[in-house]
């Protein structure tokens, strides 16, 4: 209800925070299951969503019945009565997410470690925030493989990297990363030139995957493996495009 005291949950929900049936029956508010340091976030968000506002998710430090605390997503919108329209309590839903947190930071250790072995050589990584499309990682990769200066990429986005990126082998990159992002491969592999900054066309590969989506299956981060290939074709200026081929090392046209 909108004093946030629990007036029904599934099983599932109970589990997540060790409680009970009789505890929910002795009295749940849900404010004693936000850890103290996100109550009055939380407090803030419950009124915006009961006055009104599109309700959105958002994360929570939460807290189990034993004490322990765990990273959560709670999405939740105004109950209003139909004869009034006025809110009369809220609705939601709440996703544990410790293992997704576990998992990504697993995947943070790796990309570090990955980072130091690839510094050395002609390969490097990336990973794409698809909600700015700014490509993180990528710098030095860049400035060794490409000839540009820090100054000259203060941040590399996804329409930068198309702009540098040979026209003839866009429509076949795009194909592939729409099959990999309909689910269609495991995999988003590629071949094609980027410009150099002293004009010549550099063959790169790249392999990636989506590795986090939102509530709405859009990706949110796409991440991979980047590196020179010797050139498939005697002229660099040729308009033959570059096979794009999802999921598995392509070959030339």
């Amino acid at each position: 209800d909108l004093a946030c005291n629990l007036t029904f949950s599934n099983r599932l929900c109970l589990e997540i925070f060790g409680l009970s049936e009789r505890d929910r029956a002795g009295g749940i508010s849900v404010m004693d299951y936000i850890a103290p340091e996100d109550r009055k976030r939380a407090e803030a968000d419950i009124h915006a969503v009961a006055g009104g506002m599109p309700g959105r998710g958002q994360e929570y430090l939460l807290k189990r019945n034993d004490g322990t605390r765990f990273p959560g997503l709670i999405i939740g919108a105004a109950v209003t009565d139909p004869a009034t329209g006025q809110p009369v309590g809220l609705r939601g839903v709440i996703v544990d997410l410790t293992e997704r947190k576990r998992e990504a930071q697993k995947l943070l250790e790796s990309r570090e470690r990955l980072a130091l072995a690839l510094s050395a050589g002609e390969s490097g990584i990336w990973d794409v925030d698809m909600g700015t499309g700014i490509i993180h990682d990528i710098h030095q990769w860049a400035c060794q493989t490409l000839g540009y200066s820090e100054g000259d990429l203060s941040h590399i986005t996804t329409d930068a990297a198309m702009k540098m990126t040979h026209p003839v082998d866009l429509p076949a990159i795009i194909q592939a990363y729409s099959r990999h992002l309909e689910g269609e491969t495991p995999l988003f592999s590629c071949e094609f030139r980027l410009a150099a900054k002293d004009g010549q066309w550099k063959h790169v590969a790249i392999r990636g995957k989506i590795i986090e989506r939102d509530t709405d299956n859009k990706p949110l981060r796409i991440t991979g493996i980047i590196n020179t290939i010797s050139p498939k074709n005697a002229n660099p200026e040729e308009n033959t495009p570059l096979r794009c081929s999802p999921g598995h090392r392509p070959t030339a046209a």
